[in-house]
């Protein structure tokens, strides 16, 4: 399989920071560890192991993605239903193929990692979208309604939200 360059920079579009990423050989008794990749202040990465093999880049930064996303993407969404008087049971931080979030009949919010990736207001209208879901669980015209009611612009998130998939790199989409 051919993978793309790794990356140089990582964006996060959604919370406004961005990552230099350096690489790291590691000495082989390290490369037998795999490779890990961790955060160097506040605007670096370091990538470090057996930096040769793609696959195993690749899967570090999405472990390191979903960590921050994880750390991140929860108080994002308090803050939203805060804003609306929405509730929730719970949030999780998952990195999905083919959704940007869902919601359980339960009230369980689960959430897509790859959403730092797109701007702020696309990230902030699946999370209002979710939480629309608390009150409706379903896409019926009552949900598009009320979902409209909290944010009025819906269509057009919506259409930007369906071609938002290159905004993420092809290192994190790899499972």
């Amino acid at each position: 399989m051919a993978f793309p360059p790794p990356p140089d920079r990582v964006i996060l579009r959604a919370v406004d920071m961005a990552f230099a990423v350096r690489y790291r050989n590691a000495d082989s008794a390290r490369k037998a560890q795999g490779v890990r990749t961790r955060q160097c202040g506040p605007a670096s990465l370091e990538v470090s192991g057996d930096i040769a093999r793609r696959d195993l880049v690749d899967a570090s930064l999405r472990a390191w993605l979903k960590g921050q996303a994880g750390r991140l993407l929860p108080p994002l969404l308090a803050h939203e239903a805060g804003r609306f008087g929405l509730g929730y049971s719970s949030a999780a931080v998952r990195l999905q193929r083919t959704r940007w979030g869902s919601c359980s009949v339960k009230g369980t919010i689960s959430l897509n990692a790859k959403l730092l990736f797109l701007p702020p207001e696309l990230a902030r209208y699946v999370l209002v979208h979710e939480l629309a879901h608390t009150r409706h669980h379903n896409h019926s015209a009552a949900y598009w309604d009320f979902l409209a009611s909290l944010l009025p612009n819906t269509p057009a998130l919506d259409r930007a939200l369906k071609d938002a998939g290159p905004l993420v790199p092809a290192w994190a989409n790899a499972t």
